[in-house]
């Protein structure tokens, strides 16, 4: 129908592709922040999501605030900013850079709200440009945290494979790779539906609107007039 329209005719797949974007980026920067989250509620607090698992002690799971040996009810005796475990896990301070994780969840968290009005079509340069400072600080905070993730816990796990144990990685390890993966994406996608080339300037969305105010029947048409001031024919 818009090839028929003449200079508004790439408006509508412009505003289509638009609407696909900013659908694309709300969903991965919520399942991202979902996912950062559930990292927050590691070992010690729940004995399902842990980072890595040794067979030393018969049994022992290691998480971003502590450990859980297995068939105890037992864990850490609280939750600990930075913590060792024997020549395997030596650097306190190496655990406690684990903090990322949480100021990555409050940054997307920010990220989401302070981005809505960078999703409007008459956002300001300002808005545009928090948008994008956010969505790159997300990103590297939680490529960051994952990096120092798998540099604790990798060497760990060898540490232990070393001395006799057996070790594995659990699950978190990919849940974090899957929020670093997702906000990448919410990243891409920032830069992309803030860009010129998505943009509609008032003269477009005039165009567009006339043109729908041409296509209806009143009063739909006398709406769109009065509320858009389209030319009347």
């Amino acid at each position: 129908m818009f090839s028929l329209l003449g200079p508004a005719s790439n408006i509508g797949p412009r505003i289509a592709r638009r609407a696909v974007i900013i659908t694309a980026m709300i969903f991965s920067s919520l399942a991202a922040f979902l996912m950062l989250c559930v990292m927050c509620f590691s070992v010690p607090y729940t004995r399902a999501l842990y980072v890595l698992y040794s067979s030393q002690s018969e049994g022992i799971r290691f998480g971003l605030w502590g450990w859980c040996p297995e068939g105890e009810t037992l864990c850490t005796e609280k939750p600990q900013l930075g913590y060792t475990w024997g020549t395997e896990i030596s650097n306190s301070s190496a655990t406690t850079g684990l903090i990322l994780y949480p100021m990555t969840s409050v940054a997307v968290f920010i990220f989401m709200i302070a981005s809505i009005p960078s999703l409007r079509s008459d956002a300001t340069k300002a808005h545009k440009t928090i948008s994008k400072v956010l969505a790159t600080t997300s990103f590297t905070l939680s490529l960051l945290a994952f990096m120092i993730m798998i540099a604790i816990f990798g060497q760990a796990k060898n540490r232990f494979e070393d001395a006799g144990a057996s070790a594995k990685l659990g699950p978190l390890p990919c849940v974090s790779a899957l929020a670093t993966l997702f906000l990448g994406v919410v990243c891409v996608l920032t830069f992309k539906v803030t860009s010129s080339t998505l943009e509609s300037s008032p003269d477009d969305i005039r165009k567009f609107n006339d043109i729908e105010s041409h296509l209806t029947f009143p009063p739909t048409a006398r709406r769109f007039s009065k509320q858009y001031g389209t030319r009347k024919y």
